[in-house]
């Protein structure tokens, strides 16, 4: 039934996504972590716009370069992974960089259609390294758009001066503002997260079903979408081999953070709707997606009940 519902696109689904979308973010964020201060409203006013410039940008980007059919699973799939992950919205520094890896998504995947590509690999350099200012490790993006320029094989020597060109522009943006405002110049330094399953064990059985039960559905749907469209023929080959590179490198991102892994999730959320996406629509049998989902969804229920309840 979920499935169906938004096997078609419509308007209203886009309209109860975004309110969605916001009313998480001001639960969580104001409510639950409290971040907001009313000396900070100018921050938090542009946090939330770059939030909610994130959220077109996620329904634009999959619209213009046709990453699915004409419907509205990438949408869903995005809702639904902020809606369980709230920690995602606790850092502002992660949602800013996160638009700013989104801005250089939007150019990166129209690379397809060889227009203007000396401006796309510009201002897709240029993006990340902005990115990187709020993210230090958001620098890691540059591997996948170089391996980009590997895969499409066209004037790679020129793009690959464009991009340090554009690198460059902003290393002497980062060295202006330090010397004028003392502005820090950010430093990569990875703290790898050691994976122990004391966390796990010790969970509440809640955690550990939603747990379960979706890293079973992001497996299946990996695995399932990864040898449909890269490994078998697909007219948009190039571009989810593209798209496996930022998926891969996101999620390389968030186990280099340490303790703040949680956070930097966010910036699989677009990668990863996709593949859910492009798995969903490809799918014969829709029960067994909506069973799982509905588990999701009453185990949620469920917690936020007892929570209430507790309070």
């Amino acid at each position: 039934m979920i499935t169906k519902i938004f096997n078609i696109s419509r308007p209203f689904h886009y309209i109860i996504f975004l309110l969605c979308l916001v009313l998480t973010y001001f639960h969580n964020r104001i409510y639950s972590f409290g971040n907001f201060r009313e000396t900070e409203i100018f921050l938090e006013s542009t946090v939330f716009l770059s939030y909610l410039i994130s959220i077109f940008l996620v329904v634009f980007i999959i619209t213009k370069n046709r990453l699915t059919l004409k419907n509205s699973f990438s949408a869903f799939y995005f809702c639904l992974f902020i809606f369980l992950i709230p920690e995602t919205l606790q850092d502002s520094s992660v949602i800013i960089a996160n638009t700013f890896v989104m801005l250089s998504y939007r150019r990166i995947f129209s690379i397809r259609t060889k227009l203007s590509l000396e401006k796309k690999y510009f201002d897709s350099a240029f993006w990340i390294a902005l990115a990187s200012i709020f993210l230090d490790l958001a620098v890691l993006h540059f591997i996948p758009l170089i391996l980009t320029v590997f895969l499409f094989k066209t004037d790679q020597l020129r793009y690959f001066t464009i991009i340090f060109l554009s690198i460059i522009s902003i290393l002497i943006l980062f060295f202006l503002l330090n010397i004028i405002f003392q502005f820090p110049i950010p430093r990569v330094e990875p703290n790898f997260v050691q994976f122990t399953f004391d966390s796990f064990h010790n969970a509440n059985l809640t955690t550990k079903l939603v747990t379960v039960v979706m890293s079973s559905i992001i497996f299946w749907a990996v695995v399932n979408t990864f040898f449909k469209l890269i490994i078998k023929s697909n007219p948009n080959k190039k571009t989810f081999i593209v798209l496996f590179f930022f998926f891969v490198t996101s999620a390389l991102i968030s186990l280099a953070s340490g303790d703040d892994w949680r956070n930097t999730l966010l910036l699989l959320s677009f990668p990863l709707s996709v593949i859910l996406a492009n798995f969903a629509q490809n799918l014969t049998i829709y029960w067994v997606l909506d069973f799982l989902l509905l588990i999701v969804a009453l185990i949620y229920a469920a917690t936020q009940i007892t929570y209430i309840e507790w309070l």
